[in-house]
């Protein structure tokens, strides 16, 4: 388990995504998650991003890696986008409980975050993350992206604090 945090406003980037990623390759993905999540294929849902967008994320959330946490980025990333619709919301929940392999189906306790990534990703009106082109962000320093792209690290801190109160953020 690994969690970037949220105290690394002065890091960029490349130095926090260099420090705890580079474990996982596209081709690692199950199809049926890229499918679902990638938006090179044509039935991705909205607020779909690539492996590399969708760890960046992670770092800007400043959020681990454990299904509750991966729930709230994934409702953080399509709660962003501003058409993502009811249906799709839903098409989501049942997908990732029945169509995706063992080791990535989320439970009903998981997909509550996914709901509360979604609600606060659109109180915060963050930018839609799924257009975002974070390859060419990896210089930027952390707190100057969160700013740009309207994460209320403070709205963040609330959050975890509720819902993973043993993690340290």
């Amino acid at each position: 388990m690994w969690n970037p945090g949220l105290d690394n406003n002065d890091r960029t980037l490349i130095e926090v995504y260099n420090n705890f990623f580079n474990r996982y390759h596209q081709n690692d993905i199950p199809w049926q998650v890229k499918w679902v999540e990638n938006p090179a294929y044509w039935c991705s849902l909205k607020g779909s991003v690539d492996l590399f967008s969708h760890d960046c994320i992670h770092i800007l959330l400043g959020i681990g890696n454990r299904p509750e946490e991966e729930t709230f980025v994934i409702g953080m990333t399509m709660g962003s986008h501003p058409k993502l619709g009811k249906w799709e919301i839903n098409i989501y929940r049942i997908l990732s409980q029945y169509f995706y392999p063992k080791e990535y189906k989320f439970t009903r306790q998981h997909l509550d975050m996914y709901d509360i990534g979604i609600s606060t990703a659109r109180a915060m009106g963050i930018m839609n993350l799924s257009t975002m082109d974070f390859r060419k962000c990896k210089g930027w320093n952390l707190g100057d992206l969160r700013k740009e792209i309207k994460v209320n690290v403070n709205t963040l801190k609330d959050i975890y604090s509720k819902y993973y109160p043993s993690r340290s953020m």
